[in-house]
């Protein structure tokens, strides 16, 4: 799936933190859940990009561990075959769930980021709106991980719709209900805690190290 993160990666994030900054811009005044507003429009933006994007890149890892319907040599090839198979649709398969998963976890992510950034300002850790390295890098955490933790469980059953075309005998399900019913019947509750480390770290050091750059560069532009 290496090929679909390199093309669709920075278009998507692109698109991502134009749609904050405007809509933060709209929603400047309500506060917090202006902020969480503004994370969910850049969450539904980018990912016009990203759904596709996260779709052939499950599909493809995936393929190396069960025998799926459709074995795909690439990025490329998943993406000409999902089109011919299942036409654009299949490439935003999932697509609702996946704003369910990611459209709270982005507004959860940008409302703490802005408190914590808010707090930090008032005491006296920024250079006007510019934060202090280690105060940039503490809040991009304290969200990162509140976010990605809350949000666990609507991931697990995303990614499970979204790879369920691959091999219907071991995800019989076609909609987030059915999904979350299939997993605690078989695997438990705790199954919707899965992967919430893991994903926990990832989340937060890459969108700290994100929102890091960003908050540089915007400021060296400004």
């Amino acid at each position: 799936g290496l090929g679909a993160i390199l093309v669709g990666s920075a278009p998507g994030q692109g698109l991502y933190f134009c749609t904050y900054e405007l809509a933060k811009s709209a929603f400047e005044e309500r506060g917090s859940v202006g902020n969480f507003a503004a994370g969910v429009c850049a969450q539904l933006v980018g990912s016009t990009v990203w759904v596709p994007m996260d779709v052939i890149k499950e599909r493809l890892q995936l393929g190396g561990q069960v025998k799926a319907v459709h074995n795909y040599s690439g990025s490329f090839h998943a993406f000409r075959q999902i089109l011919q198979h299942e036409g654009a649709r299949g490439l935003y398969r999932a697509y609702p769930v996946h704003q369910a998963t990611w459209a709270p976890f982005n507004g959860l992510y940008f409302a703490v980021y802005e408190k914590c950034k808010g707090a930090c300002i008032d005491a006296g850790l920024a250079d006007r709106d510019r934060l202090e390295p280690m105060a940039q890098i503490g809040c991009g955490s304290a969200a990162g991980v509140v976010a990605s933790t809350l949000t666990n469980p609507l991931d697990v059953v995303k990614t499970r719709l979204q790879v369920a075309r691959a091999h219907p005998e071991m995800f019989p399900y076609n909609n987030s209900l059915q999904a979350a019913r299939h997993l605690v019947a078989h695997e438990g509750a705790s199954a919707f805690m899965d992967g919430a480390v893991v994903r926990c770290v990832c989340l937060t050091v890459r969108l700290t190290v994100c929102v890091f750059a960003y908050e540089r560069l915007k400021a060296l532009l400004s």
